[in-house]
């Protein structure tokens, strides 16, 4: 079993790797749990390349006990932020084709905060942080992630996938960025609401499930311009076909429960109270829908629907002094009794929001808010079959 050495993870007694991320910071690892995770390090240790070069790059001199030990160095280009290890004594990046030559390179150290601009220098430790989160997932230790808000959080876990796919070892990191995601849960299904395309792209980066579900059920229900601005990057994501599917379901849903709006009729049709309430309840809908049949779905065109949902003390005083006014703008008889004909307001509205049900469920974990003017409508499902990678 491992021994862990005095100063602590990530300093193994036992191990016979020695990671260099900055001139004064090693790691000391052990090679058969690097195998394990990592095709990458598999291949670096093996015989065929520890015999391919001088066994000096290779090899640190061995131990006291005469045991193998690999040394490995983080270095960047000379411009470069993104760094790699090399095997030490490596001082130069091996040419990517033929006949290039090899790439100067160069380890963090001390002097590099006054050498280097601000902005390097940040990017390089990073670089190196990440690298040693990689190898704390890797032996179980919780990641030190940074990060006081998703927007933080999102540019360290960007960096800690990267060099984790770098070394062929992303799936080691991605429960503990989902954890971390997690933290910030309250911001994210915000950004799914008004910005749905970025975080669809980020669920299918590191395969989050909730996120996609949260994005994906808010883009299908955005209006018809926010829906057709989105297509170009739904198509690069390689999601749209599906997505286009579920948003043809959507659609056909929205029309026949407007269609079934439309047809509604007093019963009986011969009290006048009730058949002046149906008459302003269908004017509601003509003014919101701007004389047509449907919503045909504008900016904001939710608003209607949860309009006539709003069962609110509120919303009903609001809704009795429309009522109210509408009929006072054409009744030119003895007025029924103010009471029964809010009454059958009440029973429009009631029928029509029957009518509605199926548009007014809501299929997120994010509550929608009421002051939100584009706010869509979320009764859109997604089933763990409709997952990219499912």
């Amino acid at each position: 079993m491992a021994q862990m050495a005095p100063r602590g993870f990530p300093q193994y007694g036992d191990g016979d790797v020695e990671i260099y991320l900055k001139a004064d910071e090693k790691l000391v690892l052990h090679s058969t749990i690097l195998s394990l995770h990592s095709e990458w390090f598999k291949s670096s240790f093996s015989d065929k390349w520890a015999k391919s070069g001088a066994d000096a790059s290779i090899l640190g001199g061995g131990s006291a006990s005469g045991q193998k030990r690999w040394v490995y160095e983080l270095r960047f280009g000379k411009e470069d932020c993104d760094g790699i290890l090399m095997r030490q004594g490596q001082a130069n990046a091996e040419p990517s084709n033929p006949g290039e030559t090899a790439t100067p390179t160069e380890m963090i150290s001390v002097e590099d905060a006054i050498n280097w601009d601000d902005d390097m220098f940040d990017e390089r430790l990073e670089c190196a942080k990440a690298h040693k989160n990689l190898f704390c997932a890797i032996y179980h230790c919780i990641p030190s992630l940074d990060g006081k808000s998703f927007e933080e959080a999102k540019a360290s876990i960007e960096v800690l996938m990267n060099v984790a796919e770098m070394y062929g070892c992303e799936d080691v990191v991605k429960k503990d960025i989902k954890l971390h995601i997690w933290h910030f849960r309250e911001s994210v299904l915000d950004i799914c609401v008004y910005n749905p395309v970025s975080m669809l792209e980020f669920s299918i980066r590191h395969e989050s499930e909730w996120i996609y579900k949260e994005a994906a059920t808010n883009i299908l229900g955005r209006s018809y311009r926010f829906w057709n601005a989105s297509r170009p990057a739904l198509e690069e994501m390689g999601i749209y076909e599906m997505l286009e599917r579920k948003r043809a379901i959507f659609v056909k849903t929205l029309t026949e429960a407007e269609h079934a709006i439309h047809n509604l009729r007093p019963q009986p049709p011969q009290i006048p109270s009730r058949r002046t309430a149906y008459c302003f309840l269908h004017d509601e809908l003509r003014n919101a829908f701007q004389i047509s049949l449907g919503c045909r779905l504008g900016p904001g065109y939710a608003n209607i629907y949860h309009s006539i949902a709003d069962n609110t003390t509120a919303g009903i005083a609001a809704r009795r002094q429309r009522a109210i006014a509408y009929r006072g703008t054409f009744f030119t008889g003895a007025a029924d009794d103010t009471d029964v004909f809010l009454q059958h307001v009440e029973e429009a509205f009631l029928a029509a929001r029957k009518s509605l049900q199926p548009l007014l469920k809501n299929a997120t974990m994010l509550q929608p808010n009421v002051n939100d003017k584009h706010r869509a409508l979320t009764f859109m499902k997604i089933e763990d079959a409709d997952l990219p990678w499912a």
